[in-house]
């Protein structure tokens, strides 16, 4: 069990502890009407306006202002706001809502299994995706599972959404995550990373060079190749769409035979490398991962040979 600092410097068993004390206060379904019903105020600027007291109470529906009174009372401070005879939601209160929304607490779906219109881009055999309890699942033949993400409830339950439409938006899921660990934030509770550590490792029957990061507040580990990590940054996207290919997309790797791409590590930092359409994509980057002089330039037939007898050793 991870036993590592959280919040405030508790361990996981004070963290909750303390957690159970403010969960507890929403096991009420009319504490959650109540902030659904301050939810509607939500402005197109996020601009806090609230609710007045009478018109809260008449958006509930709760005729006993007693029993109100008491409800309200208990959400004060830690979900809802108030002032001069106003209430709005807190940003915790503000999670709860987007939860509740998106089905967390009470959403279900059908298990779907179908395959997609993308290939593995190791060996171009068809992928096949799973999803089940909120999770999808993207599986080869040979490789066995190349991609999974959870998912809102919600847009599981909408029926008009095909598997592919679904891992499309899972895999831009998956790029904010990798664009949020690069910034040092962890995606799932905004802790700080420690890392990189980088190592090489044989992935799909091919050489790549790992980078780790372990999340000091709630331990969650990332281990992405490289290339992952770099390949939606905006010198990269902006280099495939020329070509038109987009590089925000799993057509990324289904189209992986117009596109090569080299890593080299040394002492200062790493090189990437990417080639398309006769076209070179140079990243340089440093331990932190952070883009140095991206430079750009056309593969003349000398160097496109020699590159070509470097990768086939």
């Amino acid at each position: 069990m991870w036993v590592g600092e959280q919040s405030g410097g508790m361990t996981d068993r004070e963290l909750a502890e303390t957690a159970a004390d403010g969960l507890s206060v929403l096991a009420n379904p009319l504490r959650l009407r109540i902030l659904l019903a301050l939810s509607e105020t939500r402005q197109p600027d996020w601009e806090q306006r609230g609710m007045s007291y009478s018109d809260l109470r008449a958006a509930v529906g709760v005729e006993d202002g007693g029993r109100f009174n008491y409800h309200l009372d208990e959400l004060r401070g830690r979900f809802v706001g108030n002032e001069d005879g106003h209430y709005w939601l807190s940003a915790a209160g503000w999670r709860i809502v987007d939860e509740l929304y998106a089905g967390t607490f009470s959403g279900s779906h059908e298990r779907r299994e179908g395959e997609l219109s993308y290939t593995c881009d190791a060996d171009d055999e068809p992928l096949t995706a799973t999803v089940e309890h909120g999770l999808i699942e993207v599986t080869c033949p040979t490789h066995g599972t190349v991609f999974d993400m959870t998912l809102p409830f919600s847009l599981l339950d909408d029926s008009d959404r095909g598997l592919d439409d679904l891992y499309e938006y899972a895999f831009r899921q998956a790029q904010q995550y990798v664009e949020s660990v690069c910034s040092d934030v962890c995606p799932h509770c905004g802790g700080r990373f420690d890392g990189p550590d980088v190592e090489h490792a044989e992935v799909k029957q091919r050489e790549y060079l790992l980078v780790g990061f372990r999340c000091r507040r709630c331990a969650v580990a990332f281990r992405l190749p490289i290339e992952q990590i770099v390949v939606f940054r905006p010198p990269v996207v902006g280099f495939f769409d020329d070509y038109g290919i987009d590089a925000t997309s799993p057509a990324l790797y289904d189209r992986s035979g117009e596109w090569t791409m080299d890593v080299h590590e040394h002492e200062d930092g790493f090189v990437v490398a990417f080639e398309c359409g006769g076209e070179q994509l140079t990243l340089n980057l440093d331990r932190s991962l952070a883009t140095r002089s991206p430079s750009r330039e056309p593969i003349d037939d000398g160097d496109e040979a020699k590159l070509t007898e470097e990768r086939n050793g």
